[in-house]
């Protein structure tokens, strides 16, 4: 392959990406604005799955956390 034919696959490929990218953001802007709620409920929901996954592995620290004892101790 020539360099000239690297070239213009790339570009084709890059304007696809460009316009499926533009149609995607479109569609997820479209779908934000029906549905409001949903998209606020999927937020809630990943950080609460964010909280449970940070607090399995504060649990899962063996003797890192000296919660009870005095300071100084």
């Amino acid at each position: 392959m020539n360099t000239a034919n690297i070239a213009f696959k790339s570009a084709y490929y890059t304007a696809w990406g460009i316009g499926m990218t533009k149609f995607l953001a479109r569609e997820a802007w479209d779908f934000a604005k029906e549905n409001p709620g949903e998209l606020l409920l999927a937020c809630i929901t990943a950080a609460a799955f964010d909280i449970s996954v940070s607090l399995d592995g504060i649990e899962e620290m063996d003797c890192f956390l000296f919660i009870d004892q005095e300071p100084g101790a």
